[in-house]
């Protein structure tokens, strides 16, 4: 089979964070779930590694045996476009992209064959409300405005989204356990003091820049401060002037960028600081004091479920790397490519704010960025990145205009 060339990738995908465990759950290229369905494409088979146990594939996933030389169109009448044909077209133009989350998808639907797991029509519209009702739109909208945005379907959301991840937290909830500890870190983090700030981030490769130039103009001039906060790569933080809700504890992930957060004096601004995502400047703005209405105990059930979706959601990408040293992937398309390890490099590059001590912050941010009047850029739990989205704000660090 022929090959395109890779594509080289533009400059602005070095900022795209890696979900998908997105969403970066799941894998790579955005979301980690699977995009492509892969009834209608030829499989490429190899050969199991000696040693190794052969894993029976699910009967009921295997086409006819015409399958493949089934019309999908006419020309001139009487000359068929066959699935074969459609299927080639495809692999060349998004194979290499896609395969990856087919791969992924594959490796779900095999291991809930074997433990007797499945998830019902009912189970994915409810998650589709919810996930419609936590970015603030109604399912019609979520379809017609966010979907659409990204040229996706319902039919792909749910079948390529809903159901592998409803899948991955069933296997994932006998794991998770909520303690003492991660409740009084989810009420300190959701009732305890909080710092009103605004935030400017850059990537990586702009240090030398951000050093000499940029923190030298922003530390003691208000005015150039907003002035760069607009002109900062996350279109979400921009949209605002990278002010965000306010930081609780235990919110970001990040000990010393906290420490550092909560021990700015209104209007004073933090040093640069090297973070998992980039760089990062924070401006305190002021410090919230404590919610003192409600104790631990009245909001025991509501934080205990709180914590333990945000453990389960956790706990997927550190299963799903076991499910794929399990399976030992074999991209065929790209040889190169050592998908297990691509998986984990991605997952490892979330540590920081995108897992946070004890599941008391929120999970990897994948929703698309917005500008304000818009739902949230940063999403509920379990809410996958539409692949190619713009770079969101990072997770715990909610622009003003979101919700949380």
């Amino acid at each position: 089979m022929r090959e395109q060339k890779k594509e080289s990738n533009p400059a602005g995908k070095r900022w795209r964070r890696p979900l998908m465990f997105a969403l970066a759950w799941f894998g790579v290229a955005g979301a980690c779930y699977c995009w492509g369905r892969y009834g209608n494409l030829p499989k490429a088979v190899a050969e199991p590694t000696p040693g190794r146990a052969v894993v029976q594939e699910v009967a009921s996933e295997r086409p006819p045996a015409d399958y493949s030389r089934r019309p999908v169109a006419f020309i001139f009448d009487n000359i068929p476009i066959t699935r074969e044909e459609l299927g080639e077209y495809l692999i060349l133009r998004f194979g290499k992209e896609r395969l990856k989350n087919l791969i992924n998808k594959r490796i779900i639907d095999q291991v809930a064959h074997q433990r007797g797991l499945d998830v019902t029509a009912t189970e994915i519209n409810a998650s589709l409300q919810a996930d419609a009702a936590a970015l603030g739109v109604t399912p019609k909208e979520f379809t017609d405005q966010i979907l659409k945005r990204y040229g996706k379907t319902l039919y792909e959301w749910k079948e390529d989204v809903i159901r592998p991840r409803l899948i991955m937290e069933k296997m994932c909830r006998a794991r998770v356990a909520v303690t003492r500890e991660d409740l009084a870190e989810a009420y300190d983090a959701k009732y305890g003091e909080k710092v009103d700030c605004k935030i400017i981030m850059w990537p990586k490769a702009e240090k030398k820049i951000v050093l000499d130039q940029i923190w030298p103009r922003i530390r003691n001039s208000e005015q150039e401060f907003d002035h760069f906060a607009r002109l900062q790569v996350s279109p979400s933080l921009a949209a605002v002037g990278g002010h965000i809700k306010p930081i609780g504890h235990h919110t970001t992930g990040e000990e010393r960028l906290e420490k550092v957060i909560f021990s700015l004096r209104p209007g004073e601004v933090s040093e640069v600081l090297d973070h998992p995502e980039g760089l990062v400047v924070v401006k305190c703005l002021g410090h919230v004091p404590p919610d003192t209405s409600v104790s631990l105990d009245q909001r025991r059930g509501e934080l205990e479920k709180e914590v333990f979706d945000k453990k389960v959601t956790m706990e997927i990408g550190k299963m799903f790397q076991q499910l794929q040293a399990q399976a030992h992937p074999q991209n065929l398309l790209e040889p190169t490519v050592n998908v297990a390890e691509d998986t984990e490099r991605l997952l490892n590059a979330t540590q920081g704010m995108n897992t946070a001590p004890r599941a008391v912050q929120a999970p990897p941010s994948t929703a698309a960025p917005v500008t304000s009047g818009t739902p949230s850029s940063v999403a509920p739990p379990s809410v996958p990145e539409p692949p190619n989205a713009p770079p969101p704000a990072p997770s715990g660090l909610t622009p003003t205009g979101g919700t949380k």
